[in-house]
């Protein structure tokens, strides 16, 4: 048995030459609450020479061994943190960024004060998160939509009994019989594919070697692709007239996926949003047909 000063030595010494030193230091603190179920005040309180149980060190192992092959800590220890709670994550979905946070903080902002129940849907749900948070935070009725059948798989471990969220495999590049299981709703959410592959030379290995490339990267040579798509479903039919929608974007191509919703009759309050860091990542518009106007 090893002591919780030997065990953070061990982390360091395995994941040294991988991390930063002030990301080595979250890692030990997050691997150490991960084995011995403790918080982080627990373990600031917990004297260095504590024993870990062997059940302790055994989650600790398993998890060094995943992350000296370049495993991120969410995937090595099957979860991530957003907003609040705890999804499940695995190599079959992103794990949840802070600037999704954003997304999530932006969509209150603007649909809060609703009264009535709001009926929304997740384009590219993957882990669930955003359907899951707005479910439980706004008076809505949710279908998360993916087209792969692995991230709906995690998606559902982390919908709660009871909520009022429906799963559907669906490509919103293809607009085929399954679009069928997707009712009319008043908002749609999305945090695509934006990505360009030229951009991922500058990315950490442990993005490109573990997170699933398909909910990534959009294509060279149309990066707006997923943007085009939405807008295409929402006009099909799928977002009532008054809806609105809301997603995250890649912040180099912020100006021109404004210009290809106001570009498009239908589409009003097209408006950009900045993240915290300043740069343009988030947009906003409302759905008007014609008859509308």
């Amino acid at each position: 048995m090893i002591t919780f000063d030997e065990a953070g030595q061990r982390i360091e010494s395995a994941l040294l030459r991988l991390y930063e030193p002030d990301e080595l230091r979250s890692i030990v603190r997050e691997l150490l609450s991960e084995a011995t179920r403790l918080s982080r005040t627990q373990l600031l309180l917990a004297h260095k020479d504590t024993l870990l149980s062997s059940e302790a060190e055994g989650t600790l192992t398993r998890c060094l061994d995943r992350m000296r092959e370049g495993m991120p800590l969410q995937y090595a220890v099957g979860h991530a943190p957003f907003m609040g709670r705890e999804f499940e994550v695995s190599p079959a979905v992103l794990i949840p960024r802070p600037e999704t946070e954003e997304l999530v903080e932006l969509v209150l902002s603007r649909e809060k004060a609703t009264v009535t129940l709001l009926h929304l849907l997740d384009v590219g749900t993957g882990s669930g998160c955003l359907a899951v948070t707005l479910a439980r935070m706004l008076p809505a009725e949710v279908w998360a939509m993916d087209v792969s059948s692995e991230a709906l798989a995690v998606a559902g471990r982390n919908v709660a009994e009871g909520a009022r969220i429906t799963l559907v495999e669906a490509d919103v590049l293809v607009p085929d019989a399954r679009w069928d299981l997707l009712p009319p709703v008043d908002v749609i959410v999305s945090n695509p594919p934006y990505i360009m592959p030229s951009e991922g030379a500058a990315m950490a290995s442990h993005v490109l070697d573990y997170e699933p490339s398909l909910a990534l990267f959009a294509p060279e040579a149309d990066p707006l692709l997923f943007y085009r798509a939405i807008a295409d479903m929402a006009e099909s039919g799928k977002l009532r007239p008054g809806g609105r929608l809301y997603v995250e974007l890649n912040a180099r191509l912020a100006e021109e996926t404004c210009a290809l919703f106001r570009a498009r009759s239908s589409w009003h309050g097209v408006e950009l949003h900045k993240d915290l860091s300043g740069k343009n990542r988030f947009l906003s518009a409302q759905y008007l047909t014609s008859a509308a106007i």
